[in-house]
């Protein structure tokens, strides 16, 4: 049966888990007893991959009613990531404590290569709240993450009230748009993209 397969496959791994777990203090050592979560914290593909062939369940909640693919997000494991999304992980995940989803952790922790992911491919609202009602926008200017900020906003993102060190972002937009405005000044035809950057950095400077 597929229990029996999944406990065959934890077997040898459980007791040295929970001991690395208990040593890194990462989670408590009960929530050790759901072997993806396992895998996932530590980076074990092979394990995921073996797990993800028996068990087409992958949005089993522990404890803390937190899915494997958050582990993968707080991990910065993007192979793991992508590899839990295309065997059917729910990417729509939403903390159950701060209500924050995958984009506002990847924001704040400034996982830029995550955040385009998430709002091109996966198409991810960029102006979600969490519990405090901050948006994934706020959420990266309150660790001051400029590059995520200035991403979100060329992507749409509204201004946020609630943004954290508005000072930094505007210094940092106000030169991301001098530079924009230098290289359209040497294009005879400037191209859509550099002219939408343009326009969405100005008229977020204008609202705030």
């Amino acid at each position: 049966t597929i229990n029996q397969t999944l406990d065959n496959l934890i077997a040898a791994d459980k007791k040295a888990y929970q001991k690395q777990l208990r040593e890194k203090d990462l989670i408590p050592e009960y929530t050790a007893y759901l072997p993806l979560h396992m895998y996932v914290l530590f980076g074990k593909v092979k394990k995921i991959r073996e797990y993800i062939a028996v068990c087409y369940d992958l949005n089993t909640p522990d404890v803390f009613g937190r899915t494997a693919i958050y582990y993968a997000m707080f991990n910065d494991d993007f192979k793991v990531m992508k590899l839990l999304i295309s065997a059917g992980a729910d990417y729509h995940f939403k903390d159950p404590v701060s209500k924050c989803t995958l984009l506002h952790l990847a924001a704040t922790e400034g996982y830029l290569d995550k955040v385009k992911y998430m709002v091109e491919t996966l198409g991810l609202s960029l102006n979600d709240v969490d519990k405090y009602n901050h948006t994934p926008l706020s959420s990266s200017m309150l660790f001051s993450q400029v590059d995520v900020a200035e991403y979100l906003i060329t992507q749409g993102a509204v201004n946020d009230y609630q943004i954290g060190r508005i000072d930094v972002l505007l210094i940092h937009l106000t030169n991301v748009l001098k530079k924009l405005n230098k290289q359209a000044e040497k294009m005879a035809v400037v191209p859509f993209e550099i002219l939408d950057k343009i326009r969405k950095i100005t008229n977020f400077i204008a609202s705030v």
